[in-house]
């Protein structure tokens, strides 16, 4: 089990829960840090007039995956239980690219809807209001809409290692090194901060800046990667939460009594870490926007594209079993096959999307 373990019962889930948080908070700071919460943002890389978000993505992605190399090496046990198959290839391709286009829609992914929250951007009511919806959906018609995609194309589910038969240190470190570079080009090419205006002279490492180099955040996102995994047994991700409070809400009213509603509200740390994560994404942002003076500066988006995206990005992240943290950090960093095919779902249709509509 965790390693947090070695403490009594009550005791230890409590410390569970408050690593969670914090690691959440470290999580939301780092986010409203590299700017990419704004909607305005992922909105422009999307259509690739910015590269603030690809960047912040790549280093959170090469971090990771040396935040799950040392895990390997220091818990095989904590590491093995952190890695998880997330969906058949057609439920990743299927999600991903309702994700990837919710994203361009609103703004917003499952777990920048928190930092935009505790930012103060005001659409971002709207888009948790539609995110909830598309849980409650979800949730009670789960078996419906995952029917028609349980293809996995002929794969073996499993993680790459296994199946080329090499460590996984021989294939995430080299991945890491070719995301280092892949980064540093991005950023000869075009530097941060002619995209987003701030004192060059103060963006780093100090908390009163209204930005840090996306690489920078990234690899703070990328390396709480390790004590998730090592004091948690768990892999970053941000969509399922969202499920559990849809489950939450049917159980409290009583319209939905189903074993999955049961089972997803069950008093138990798998249930509820999630929760914390988020709660701590929301405080970790608030502290950061308002310490820095740019709370409610990032652009809002009007109600409709705000409301249908959220929808999307949780649906799509709910039939995808992963979102942008679940998937694209966590799984792509796990090696888990799958999760391969999340990343280029997402930006391909997210790119279509704002080439045809915006």
């Amino acid at each position: 089990g965790p390693l947090i373990h070695f403490l009594p019962s009550a005791s230890g889930m409590s410390a569970r829960f408050a690593i969670a948080a914090v690691i959440g908070t470290a999580f939301g700071i780092a986010l409203e840090k590299g700017r990419v919460f704004e909607p305005m943002i992922i909105r422009q890389q999307m259509s690739w007039q910015s590269l603030l978000m690809l960047k912040m993505f790549l280093a959170a992605c090469m971090a990771s995956l040396v935040s799950m190399t040392i895990a390997s090496l220091v818990s095989r046990k904590m590491f093995d239980s952190a890695r998880k198959c997330r969906g058949t290839i057609s439920q990743v391709v299927v999600g991903c690219s309702i994700l990837g286009a919710g994203m361009t829609v609103s703004g917003a992914c499952p777990g920048t809807i928190l930092a935009q929250l505790g930012s103060g951007v005001t659409s971002s009511y709207i888009t948790l209001l539609g995110g909830i919806l598309a849980a409650l959906v979800y949730t009670k018609f789960k078996d419906v809409i995952d029917a028609p995609f349980k293809s996995n194309f002929g794969l073996k589910r499993g993680f790459l290692e296994e199946r080329l038969g090499v460590s996984f240190f021989l294939i995430a470190v080299p991945l890491a090194g070719v995301l280092f570079v892949t980064i540093a080009a991005l950023e000869y090419i075009k530097p941060w901060y002619t995209e987003y205006s701030v004192d060059q002279y103060d963006y780093f490492p100090s908390m009163a800046a209204r930005a840090w180099p996306p690489y920078f955040s990234g690899l703070v996102i990328g390396s709480l990667q390790l004590p998730t995994v090592l004091l948690l047994g768990k892999a970053l991700g941000c969509s399922s939460p969202y499920e559990r409070v849809a489950a939450y809400i049917y159980k409290k009213t009583g319209i939905c009594k189903s074993d999955y509603v049961m089972k997803l509200t069950q008093r138990k740390f798998d249930n509820l870490w999630g929760l914390f994560l988020l709660g701590g994404m929301v405080l970790g942002a608030s502290f950061s926007s308002l310490y820095s003076g740019s709370f409610h500066e990032a652009q809002s988006l009007p109600f409709v594209p705000s409301f249908l995206g959220g929808f999307m990005i949780i649906i799509g992240g709910r039939i995808a079993g992963g979102c942008t943290s679940g998937h694209g950090i966590s799984g792509f960093s796990s090696l888990g096959i799958e999760s391969l095919f999340s990343v280029p779902a997402m930006f391909l249709s997210g790119t279509i999307v704002a080439l045809c509509f915006f």
